[in-house]
């Protein structure tokens, strides 16, 4: 049976980092792949065979991401040889080491949220991009901008995330909107096969919106704000006139507002299709 291992070369140059690489081993033979890494001989444990975190907090996190993506890759390409040893008796060690380089690196969780929005943003769904993005703005912020990959991921952080957001003093419906957020983006990483179904994350905190008080003004506002006499084509008055506008719409959003056409006004009907959900909207 075919063997990956992780090792450590280190450099010829004193002081310098060395080279941490794959080694391939199948019928006594074998094969080295670099991992693309470069660590010091402090970094490196070789009994155990796996990287040490160093005590200066910004190369420590730079390690312990190293460490979880190395992990990742090799969890992936074990999978890999034991279901090519399974398919094919033959195999060699050639046809193992291609096959490793055609898997995959390990993506992790920043890069990952990016695409999601990137997408959005192709896809011109301007609201989805904008809460993608406050969304992993936030996360990232909690994170200090330290990324990690999907394995480091536990109910136990989220947990931490929950407490974070609320110590910020942001309002329930505000902590929960991040948090829905955050989980949906996983869900699409989970169908991706970057994070196991089955994991749970959000298992200790609460994702249901908390019922709040109704805001909604009242008809004799309204009626105030329409017959206030505000003087003729002054920046006040056209606020006005959208706002009411918006009104008398059934709430228009703004944005829909501004990207309507004169052709979107046909027999005492404004058609007008939403920005946000693509739905057409008739009005009289």
């Amino acid at each position: 049976m075919a063997t990956v291992k992780l090792k450590f070369r280190p450099s010829s140059v004193p002081g310098t980092k060395g080279t941490l690489y794959y080694q391939m081993t199948h019928k006594r033979k074998v094969k080295w792949i670099s991992t693309g890494y470069h660590i010091f001989p402090n970094e490196w444990d070789e009994k155990d065979a796996t990287i040490v975190a160093t005590a200066n907090e910004e190369r420590k996190a730079e390690l312990l991401l190293m460490r979880s993506t190395i992990e990742w890759e090799l969890r992936r390409h074990r999978e890999n040889i034991h279901k090519l040893e399974a398919s094919n008796k033959d195999v060699t060690l050639d046809n193992l080491c291609d096959a490793f380089k055609q898997t995959a690196s390990c993506k992790t969780v920043f890069p990952f949220l990016q695409e999601q929005i990137a997408r959005q943003e192709r896809m011109r769904k301007q609201g989805t991009y904008m809460t993608y993005i406050n969304a992993c703005r936030r996360f990232k912020e909690f994170r200090k901008e330290l990324d990690l990959t999907f394995d480091e991921l536990t109910p136990d952080m989220m947990k931490e995330y929950e407490a974070w957001l609320i110590h910020r003093g942001l309002k329930q419906n505000t902590i929960r909107f991040y948090l829905r957020t955050f989980n949906t983006l996983l869900h699409k990483a989970a169908d991706d096969e970057l994070l196991d179904k089955g994991k749970e994350l959000f298992r200790h905190v609460r994702l249901s919106y908390v019922k709040t008080a109704k805001r909604a003004i009242s008809a004799d506002h309204i009626r105030a704000i329409r017959q206030l006499q505000l003087p003729q084509d002054s920046i006040e008055a056209f606020a006005r006139d959208i706002f009411m506008f918006s009104f008398y719409m059934r709430g228009m959003p703004f944005v829909d507002i501004a990207f309507l056409k004169k052709t979107d006004l046909k027999s005492g009907l404004l058609s007008y299709c939403r920005k946000k959900t693509n739905r057409q909207l008739t009005i009289e």
